[in-house]
């Protein structure tokens, strides 16, 4: 007789623990497989099923290189082909063509072949790419853009900056470094009209568009007169995670109403003082303007 409680108690805690770490493997969110030295599938994961959209029945025992044509004289067989031959693990993305998807791949050495996890990043890459163009898009822009975070405000009211443009650099004069996690206040100065940051302060709160037209002013203290719109940005969910906003730089425009004013204020003046009978009619806009000294010669309207 021979006790062999311990061998039978070692090889229930082996099997147990195989159990665990095929359910581990069943279960994970990357698609896996392992295959041996003459490159034949030894082990295929349910997610590896449903990636590559085959049965794991149909391949167990098959090559990977005869089942799945596209893999040959390709990166996957480059890579998997030094993993095996120089003991290290390997890591890349390629595109398996046949199926029109892109994966991220890392694949481990074994004693007895090759073990890949893997995972599909085609839609991954499409956002990606989609960020990519929107953000050089955004960046060629005249307008200054601002996007700031819905919550998470300051002691003033403010929510924190997240993003800003090429435009933003070259107005205001801050880099995207300054201007990152600070808030939008950094743009006020002594004439930034109190009643539309209230106005603003409000926006953010109710998280409603609004369209003001304040001064700023550049991190060198310039002023700039701009015409804002801010936009809340909702998520599938309904719900407000960031505010997009876009200033237009109209001090050229204010420069040139005001510049009109003065003009239109002094020549006033200066009819008044001439006591002359003057009049103007402004027939764009149909307007009819005289000094008091028409009234004098002829008389009220």
């Amino acid at each position: 007789f021979q006790d062999v409680s311990d061998l039978t108690a070692a090889q229930r805690r082996a099997e147990e623990f195989g159990a665990r770490l095929v359910e581990t493997l069943e279960n994970i969110g990357d698609g896996f497989f392992m295959l041996d030295r003459d490159w034949r599938f030894t082990y295929f994961n349910n997610q590896a099923e449903i990636i590559l959209d085959r049965p794991r029945y149909a391949l167990i025992g098959k090559n990977i290189f005869d089942e799945f044509p596209g893999f040959s004289e390709s990166e996957f067989e480059t890579q998997y082909t030094h993993a095996v031959k120089a003991g290290e693990t390997v890591r890349f993305e390629h595109c398996y063509a046949p199926l029109e998807r892109r994966f991220s791949v890392s694949a481990h050495p074994t004693p007895n072949g090759l073990a890949v996890y893997f995972r599909d990043i085609t839609e991954e890459q499409r956002r990606d790419e989609q960020l990519r163009l929107l953000d050089a898009a955004v960046g060629q822009i005249n307008d200054i853009v601002i996007i700031t975070e819905a919550g998470g405000v300051d002691d003033v009211g403010y929510p924190r900056i997240v993003y800003v443009n090429n435009a933003f650099e070259r107005i205001t004069g801050y880099s995207r470094e300054e201007a990152i996690g600070q808030t939008p206040c950094i743009l006020e100065g002594p004439k930034t009209d109190r009643s539309f940051l209230d106005q603003i302060r409000q926006a953010f709160d109710t998280q409603t568009p609004l369209r003001p037209e304040l001064i700023n002013y550049t991190k060198s203290g310039a002023e700039y007169w701009m015409e804002l719109d801010i936009v809340p940005l909702v998520n599938g969910a309904g719900a407000v995670t960031h505010f997009v906003a876009v200033q237009r730089d109209i001090t050229e425009r204010r420069n040139a109403e005001e510049a009109l004013r003065l003009s239109e204020t002094r020549f006033r003046v200066i009819a008044q003082a001439a006591g002359n009978a003057v009049w103007e009619w402004d027939i764009a806009n149909g307007r009819l303007w005289w000094r008091d000294g028409m009234v004098d010669l002829f008389g009220p309207r």
